[in-house]
């Protein structure tokens, strides 16, 4: 062979491998927003698609990530090729685009009928990119508000937790099934193109016991809009809902949030408050972080630890002996796990949001969430 032979040969062996690396998932660079076109893509996704990236992501590494994936509403649908440069205009994609950056892998699919398939996409992502299962998050407004009730409501094992925005569709009757699943539902009371009944009647097949959420929304005079943005909330141990006003962090499984204003509009205040995210990101289906006030076997309710700070110290105390204690950030990273009840504060992040897991001597939990000034 010769040598002018042998040098083409590895000419068309390197753009070979060239090619392949950028028609491949992942796409993109840590902390970039690529568009994935069903025209140039040779690894067969079922939709074109947005890719984000975390800031921290390399391939590389063995580190696991959270996946978030967002679903358009019908203005956005389009071929997957020439037309997703319109997913940029709206939701999750936008804000990416406008500099927004996430702990997660964001995907955000584009259908023709504007109706992605959540399980293609799932199936596709996990073995195509580093993920995290128990951290996969569904969002999505209108139309991909319903495809986010659907896909809960169907493959309710794969999910850690969903963030619909008058989503257009309903589940079934009842689908108390999602109720281990945190869930916080947003609509504005005043929308026009999908009424907020639509969400209401989700949240109630989810409670399933024969009483209406807006029981306990505080309705003006003729059944018109409350004065302010109202929260409700479903214990699932009382089985009972409650209402407090403002955009409220759940502190129970599901919640849904009634707008004043605003017409169908509703996802743009939705993404722009960050409670919003710490709270998404805080769910997974691994017992260590997920959420923690509507536990119902008895061994969570028994174990009562009690704990008071110092200058220097945060002392836990309980009414059994203390066996470890496991310290987490919102995005459920550990930030410290000891034996000993007495936490410096020199080793934690002070004036944030954190959850303290308690395992006592006889192998109880118990979960709290504080900030530590």
């Amino acid at each position: 062979m010769t040598k002018i032979l042998k040098r083409r040969i590895l000419n068309i062996l390197t753009l070979l491998i060239c090619i392949g690396s950028f028609s491949q998932a992942p796409y993109g660079k840590a902390g970039m927003q690529t568009e994935v076109r069903l025209d140039t893509a040779t690894d067969y996704p079922p939709h074109g698609f947005y890719e984000y990236l975390p800031q921290d992501f390399n391939p590389l590494s063995n580190k696991k990530y959270p996946v978030m994936f967002f679903f358009p509403g019908l203005g956005e649908k389009g071929n997957g090729t020439t037309d997703l440069k319109k997913m940029l205009d709206t939701g999750v994609p936008k804000i990416i685009n406008n500099g927004k950056h996430f702990p997660c892998i964001v995907i955000s699919p584009q259908d023709k009928w504007g109706y992605p398939s959540f399980i293609r996409m799932y199936n596709y992502v996990v073995q195509k990119y580093p993920i995290d299962l128990d951290r996969v998050y569904l969002t999505g407004l209108s139309a991909g508000g319903g495809v986010t009730w659907k896909a809960a409501e169907a493959h309710t094992d794969k999910i850690a937790a969903i963030l619909p925005i008058c989503g257009a569709n309903i589940i079934g009757n009842p689908s108390d099934h999602l109720q281990n699943m945190p869930i916080w539902a947003h609509h504005n009371f005043k929308d026009t193109k999908v009424h907020p009944r639509s969400t209401i009647t989700n949240v109630n097949h989810i409670a399933n016991n024969n009483k209406n959420v807006m029981e306990v929304y505080p309705y003006g005079p003729n059944k018109t809009v409350a004065n302010t943005n109202f929260t409700m909330q479903y214990n699932t141990i009382t089985q009972e809902w409650s209402a407090g006003s403002g955009i409220n962090s759940p502190d129970h499984k599901m919640s849904f949030t009634l707008y004043k204003y605003g017409d169908h509009n509703a996802w743009d205040k939705t993404y722009s408050n960050q409670n919003v995210w710490d709270w998404l990101f805080a769910q997974t289906k691994r017992p260590d972080t997920s959420s923690t006030s509507d536990f119902k076997h008895e061994k969570y309710t028994k174990f009562t630890p009690l704990i008071k700070t110092s200058s220097e110290d945060v002392n836990i105390t309980a009414n059994r002996d203390i066996d470890q204690v496991v310290i987490y950030d919102l995005y459920g990273n550990e930030i410290l796990k000891q034996k000993n009840s007495i936490i410096h504060k020199s080793s934690i992040p002070l004036k944030k949001p954190l959850v303290f897991k308690v395992k006592s001597s006889t192998g109880e939990y118990a979960y709290l969430k504080l900030v530590i000034k």
